[in-house]
Formats: C-alpha cells, structure tokens, sequence
C-alpha cells in the first residue's frame, strides 16, 4: 500500500498546485472577492454568494451530504449511472482474486514474479481504451463533429460506451473459457486486455455524460458514485475466493460475465432515451455547452 501512497500523494499535490480551477461559480466568486478589495464597493456579489450567502456552515454541509444520494435515487440516469459503475468496480476486484489461481499453482504454473507480470496485460488494455476513447473525442468529435453539426446532443458521448459495454462480457467470457492447460496462456490475457480497455471506454463516457447533464450537481453526484464503488467493492471482494472455490474459475468468471451483460440495455436505454429523462429531472441542464 505503500506504492500506492506515495503515487497518489504525489498527483494530489500536483491537482492542487497545477490544475487551474473550472467551477464558474468559484472563479465568479473569487472575482467579486477581487473587485471589492480593490474598489472597496461591497456591492460587487457572485451569485453563488446570492443564492447560498444566507445559508449557515451546517445547512450547506448538510446539503453536500445528502444532495448526491437525493439525485441518485430521484433521478433515473444516475441511477444506473452509479448503480453499473459500483458493479463494474466490484467485479474488477472479483476478477482479481482469480488471477492468482490462474497464473498459480492451478492453471497455468507461473512463477511468483511471472504471476505480477500477467497484470501488465490490464495496463496494456487500459491504454488500448485510453486510445480509443482519446481517439473518438478528438478525431471524431472536437475534429468533425463540432465543427461541422455543432454542440451535439449530451447522450450522443455515450455512443463509445454502447460497443464497449458488450465487449466488457465478451473478454471475461474469454477468459473464463481459456483459462485452463489446455489452451495457451496467452488466451486468458487477451480476454483480461479486452476487458479492462472496455470498462475504461464505458466509464469514462458515463463520466463525461454525468458532468455534461449535471454540471451543478457533478461534484456531488462522482463523490456519491465513488463512495458506492467503493462500498460495493468492499462488500464483494469478501465472496471472490469462496466463489471460485465452488464454482471454479470458468464457472465464476462466467457468471460475472452473464451479470455484466445486463449492463448492456442499460446502456443502449441511456443513449436513446437519455435526453427525455433530462428533460424530467429538475437536476439536470440542456444540451448547450456549459
């Protein structure tokens, strides 16, 4: 765990000290803060200090807590949004918890060292997705669409996610089926390749989707779907190894992958009827660039 302190402790301190704010409302506040320093004019107010000025410490962290789980449970979309993500997340760890026994003593008889090694294959695919998914925004998207249709509709970045949400199934599937002496250990790889490049492509579109629809409420609504990635994640990873003991890796797998299908419709659903549920909502905003 130590690596992993020492990585995300060196990109926190580079987000804060690098990264230029974005929230409209914080730089419209902090622009006020500037103007009525120097022209000592306290009439010079952001809206955000309008609307939320009058509101005590406690109520606005009341509001923080509870805002994001009330949009979840109210809004349809988010709710799929963040109940699919905490599942994908979930199954990541389930996954994982296979892996020894595959590249083990069971399958295919790694040595420890080339047993760490076999995780590459998940990095390998989180760049393919990376590359696609880059790919996508910037040749056809920032490079085609925009210039030549204009601003598209919010449900149309989900296109990506509506091919990679099948594939997520198709590479488990290849895994649970390949990992066995009978077949090379190549074969197991490349379904792990598969399927971490098309959770990254699904769950960066989702991402993307929620600021866009829910500019107002993002911070809020990622800070509820991390928590509920994490609580699920945490809840299944105590059923990863008494599973495979009793189904087996291909039986175990499998079962992962028949659950992750029916993210599918989800996805297909969002992305056609996505913008008549925004419309609904008295969270989420139009299609305009915000």
């Amino acid at each position: 765990m130590y690596e992993l302190l020492w990585i995300s402790g060196f990109v926190t301190i580079l987000l804060v000290f690098l990264m230029p704010e974005t929230s409209s409302a914080t730089i419209l506040h902090r622009r006020a803060a500037r103007l009525r320093a120097v022209t000592g004019n306290t009439a010079y107010r952001s809206q955000a200090e309008l609307t939320h000025g009058h509101k005590t410490p406690g109520v606005i962290i009341q509001e923080a807590i509870l805002r994001p789980f009330q949009i979840t449970v109210l809004d349809p979309s988010i709710f799929f949004a963040n109940a699919y993500t905490a599942l994908v997340y979930a199954f990541y760890y389930l996954f994982f918890d296979s892996f020894p026994t595959v590249y083990g003593a069971g399958v295919f008889n790694f040595s420890f060292g080339a047993q760490g090694v076999a995780y590459v294959s998940i990095i390998v695919g989180g760049i393919v997705g990376a590359t696609i998914y880059i790919g996508y925004q910037q040749l056809y998207m920032n490079n085609y669409w925009y210039p030549t249709k204009g601003w598209p509709v919010n449900e149309k970045r989900l296109e990506p996610a509506v091919i990679s949400s099948a594939f997520a199934p198709i590479g488990l599937f290849i895994f649970a089926w390949t990992s066995r002496t009978s077949v090379n250990w190549s074969g197991s790889l490349i379904g792990t390749g598969i399927y971490a490049a098309a959770n990254f492509v699904t769950l960066q579109c989702l991402f993307f989707y929620i600021v866009l629809s829910y500019p107002a409420y993002a911070a809020s609504i990622l800070a509820a779907n991390d928590f509920l990635r994490a609580l699920a994640a945490t809840g299944f990873l105590h059923i990863g190894i008494p599973m495979f003991r009793t189904l087996h890796i291909d039986g175990g797998v499998s079962l992962l992958a028949g659950l992750t299908c029916f993210g599918v419709p989800g996805i297909w659903l969002i992305y056609h009827y996505g913008a008549r549920l925004r419309e609904k909502s008295r969270f989420a905003v139009g299609d305009a660039p915000q």
